[in-house]
């Protein structure tokens, strides 16, 4: 559950049984911060299901029309244990922390944590990396346990060197705390309760160790807080490790988020109006002081170190400098230990303390990007080592804090943090194998591809879908660094061409477009190339056009040039991929008829020797949408039946555009059964589609289930709040995704509402912006539905004639592609718009309404037809009858331009 949701979920459980405003909602999620009433809408559907709200009978959060939401679930109010008031042993207990100079920010709840721990047991080592804070972090710890000890003595280990001088440091800084003279660790503390801070103890662990050891022997009642990059392995220890600050994370939505309750952000913020004199960050710093924190990994001396050059360079500044951070951060306070002046510093105490092996490991790590697993790493850094070396190699540079370990997957993974990434890098280009590694990392991430079996890769669950995610960051670099000046271009054309499947999947195709269209221009730059590998490439690139800059002319080249080497090849499997893509670039191009032909062709290939091929049912889903967007209604009932009832896999290496192909169908199959005349039906089948496509949490499923029934369904059948629910989740989704139709769609279908709710400027705008921006993406289609509701909105508005030309406009477009699934309510409402002035004429677009609807079994239009027939009959002098004839020669002589044949 997210932060929002739960806030929201706490401000309705504290009044439960009451309503509780929409208002007041929004202030407890987004405090201070004005947000859209959509996104309230988007949390309250994502409560509603982590509740199982409306499973068996149960139900949490009721909405209660145009005020708010209510709890209604069962609240029972438990009492917690309290801890105990601790009375201070002495306001004056024997310390010599320093005061504090600067507030400390974002270290509360870690303080909080330690203390409990140091109350439970008597060692505890804060570990961390280089300038995430571990000594901040402690001397916060000891000032705020001074009522509970009666000395709390700090020892800095930082300034010695020889592990001789460690026993002598602490016991120096005991006698001048305590005002006592020198004794033993061996003898006991003369106070009561003392707390002993050993600081800075990673280059010194196995004395440090032993001194610990020692104390706690000595002094029953002392407890020992050590700071160290890695553990001290003393008898006793518990090491909390401590990471950086807290960073708003990358799929935070920028407009309902207040950034200054990120730690990290805000500590950027104060040391920037430190040394500026006062600083409030405009909308425009905003973005990049949170990709700065997150670059830093709310590492808090490297923010501290590029907040103290904002004089100089600007907050714009400093983001265009990023990949410069060691040149950027080179000066901190004057009275800092040298290795905290600047990052470089920081990391080169760390590297300074490793064995010849760990360095040459390090570096080598340094081709990750991101989350490595301990396989991965050994595989890819073991050259001439045996990989059991480079194997404790990592696993000694997770001790040592210069790799983060997370250990709650059921595979451990490990990464460097940004900066230490970006030290490593340059300490790997030192070593002469920034290439060498590369290249290996490459071939490691070809092998992981080609490791997914064709069949089971395709199989949907969660499992697949992470392990590609987990794939995106290295696929990155490596395709960057094959296809840059020093790469390897053929291993770049065979990584663009294995990873198409994750690139789609994940729905990052804007991206994917440009991999692919390096690696085609890399295979022309060869000449002769693999038919199947030039297929594959030219199938993927074709996807991504058809979803970055639309359908279009030099797509239909594309898949042309494509089909021809299919044909060539004689290979059936490269015959579909062509076809596939030929038949969704003619769908997307609103060209029907072409579309259903290519359908059955895919069909006919894939039946050719094997008639229970997964093609072949793929081709069954293919003509039933094709027929339906044809108005062949029970045709595609059927085909689309006939796909889902033979259980087919959810994904497909025949479909780039990894959308699960089951839920696809459902949609389409809810749709023909409103027009089939069985609403509730639809209705349940839209939303188990919706349902289905929210647990796979697949943006691209779910943004086209809810285009293809989520939202239109419930508008034609009236449940609107439904579809309002639909369509705010529609947007919510589109918005994360910057390509294809459905951010146009999703504003179109929110125009929709708005007619349905009668507010009709509303829909007049929102169904012009959406339509525009439609037109920009270059996809058609239900471009002629949406054209027909804005000619209703236009006649709500008095503008009746300009919603005839719209009416116009749609059927034309309809005569063009073939469209008719929705024709019977074109001709309606164009009966509707005509009957002001020409009432005769408008009967006679009713009666050839009715007429097409009763040819094709569309029940729906047909009942919408006899209902406007008796409306406009009972408004009218003409003596039209109210039970509609098709009027062949009202069809001959106004309706023949702009009814298809496949209908008539």
């Amino acid at each position: 559950m997210g932060g929002r949701a739960l806030d929201i979920l706490i401000a309705l459980v504290e009044q439960a049984g009451q309503v509780v405003s929409k208002q007041d909602l929004m202030a407890s999620a987004w405090p201070k911060l004005f947000v859209e009433e959509a996104n309230l809408r988007v949390q309250i559907t994502a409560l509603r299901r982590i509740l199982s709200d409306g499973q068996e009978g149960q139900s949490y959060i009721e909405n209660v029309a145009r005020q708010g939401y209510v709890f209604s679930g069962r609240v029972t109010v438990s009492t917690p244990e309290i801890f105990p008031v601790v009375q201070p042993q002495s306001l004056l207990a024997f310390h010599n922390l320093p005061s504090p100079l600067q507030i400390v920010i974002g270290r509360d709840v870690v303080v909080a944590a330690l203390a409990a721990h140091l109350a439970e047991r008597r060692l505890v080592t804060i570990a961390g990396s280089g300038g995430v804070g571990k000594t901040t972090t402690a001397i916060e710890v000891g000032r705020g346990s001074l009522p509970l000890h009666g000395a709390v003595i700090l020892v800095d280990l930082a300034r010695i060197s020889d592990t001789l001088h460690v026993e002598s440091t602490i016991k120096a800084a005991i006698a001048t705390t305590l005002k006592i003279a020198q004794q033993p660790l061996s003898e006991p503390l003369p106070v009561k309760d003392p707390l002993i801070i050993l600081d800075n103890c990673e280059h010194l662990l196995e004395a440090t160790a032993q001194a610990a050891e020692e104390l706690l022997r000595s002094s029953p009642q002392a407890k020992v807080l050590a700071t160290s990059r890695e553990p001290l392995r003393a008898a006793g220890e518990y090491v909390f490790r401590l990471s950086g600050l807290e960073v708003p994370p990358a799929d935070h939505d920028a407009s309902s988020i207040d950034f200054l309750s990120f730690a990290a952000v805000r500590l950027f913020v104060e040391r920037a109006a430190a040394v500026l004199g006062s600083y409030v960050p405009r909308p425009a710093d905003v973005p990049v002081i949170v990709e700065l924190c997150r670059r830093f990994d709310g590492m808090p001396l490297a923010i501290e170190l590029a907040a103290g050059r904002v004089d100089a360079y600007g907050v714009h500044g400093l983001g265009q400098h990023l990949d410069d951070a060691f040149q950027l951060l080179t000066f901190g306070q004057r009275t800092a230990l040298p290795r905290h002046q600047t990052l470089q510093a920081a990391l080169n105490w760390s590297y300074d303390q490793l064995s010849d092996s760990e360095k040459t490991t390090f570096s080598r790590l340094a081709v990750f990007p991101g989350l490595f697993s301990l396989d991965a790493g050994a595989e890819v850094a073991s050259i001439a080592e045996p990989i059991w070396s480079t194997t404790e190699d990592i696993a000694s540079l997770v001790m040592k804090s210069l790799i983060s370990a997370d250990f709650t997957q059921a595979v451990p993974r490990y990464r460097l943090l940004e900066t230490t990434r970006v030290y490593a890098r340059a300490k790997l280009r030192e070593r002469g194998e920034f290439d060498r590694l590369s290249k290996r990392h490459a071939t490691y991430v070809r092998t992981k591809l080609e490791s997914f079996d064709r069949h089971d890769a395709h199989a949907e669950s969660p499992e697949r879908t992470s392990s590609f995610a987990g794939l995106v960051d290295d696929l990155r670099a490596c395709l960057a660094w094959c296809f840059g000046p020093n790469g390897d271009a053929e291993l770049g054309v065979e990584l663009a061409t294995a990873s198409s499947t994750v690139w789609f999947e994940l729905s990052l195709v804007s991206e994917a477009r440009v991999y692919f269209e390096r690696a085609a221009a890399a295979l022309e730059e060869r000449g002769q190339a693999d038919p199947a590998r030039l297929i594959s490439l030219l199938s993927s690139l074709g996807t991504a056009l058809v979803y970055t800059i639309g359908p279009g002319p030099e797509i239909e080249t594309l898949w042309t040039r494509a089909a021809r080497l299919a044909e060539a090849s004689g290979d059936a499997s490269l015959k579909l991929d062509a076809l596939y893509g030929n038949w969704l670039s003619e769908l997307a191009a609103g060209k029907y008829r072409r579309s259903l032909a290519t359908a059955e062709s895919f069909r006919k290939v894939a039946y050719v020797g094997a008639e229970k091929a997964p093609g072949a049912k793929i081709g069954e889903r293919l003509i039933g949408i094709s027929q339906l967007y044809l108005g062949h209604i029970t045709q595609a009932y059927d085909s689309l039946e006939r796909f889902i009832s033979s259980q087919p896999p959810a994904l497909s290496t025949i479909v780039r555009m990894q959308y699960d192909q089951s839920a696809s169908a459902s949609a389409y199959k809810a749709m023909t059964l409103w027009l089939l005349g069985k609403p509730e039906e639809a209705l349940a089948s839209a939303a188990s589609c919706v349902d289905d496509a929210l647990a796979r949490g697949h943006t691209s499923t779910l943004s086209l289930v809810l285009a293809e029934a989520g939202c239109p369904v419930p508008f034609f059948a009236g449940a609107l709040a439904v579809m309002e629910e639909r369509v705010d989740l529609l947007q919510y989704t589109s918005g994360r995704q910057a390509f294809g139709p459905w951010r146009a769609w999703g504003r179109c279908f929110r125009g929709a509402l708005s007619l349905s709710r009668g507010t009709h400027g509303d829909a007049v705008e929102q169904l012009s912006g959406g339509l525009d921006e439609l037109e920009r993406t270059r996809w058609p289609v239900r471009r002629s539905l949406f054209l027909c509701l804005l000619s209703q909105a236009l006649l709500g508005c008095g503008r009746g004639d300009e919603g005839l030309l719209r009416i116009d406009d749609a059927l034309a477009m309809c005569a063009e592609s073939g469209e008719a699934w929705h024709l019977p309510e074109l001709l309606r409402v164009k009966a509707e718009l005509m009957h002001p002035e020409r009432p005769q004429d408008a009967f006679a677009c009713l009666r050839q309404a009715q007429a097409i609807a009763e040819r094709n079994k569309m029940v729906a239009w047909q009942i919408r037809c006899r209902e406007t027939a008796l409306r406009l009959s009972q408004t009218s002098d003409t003596t039209e009858p109210v039970a509609l004839e098709p009027d062949r020669r009202i069809e001959r002589r106004q309706i023949t331009k702009v009814v298809p044949t496949q209908v008539q």
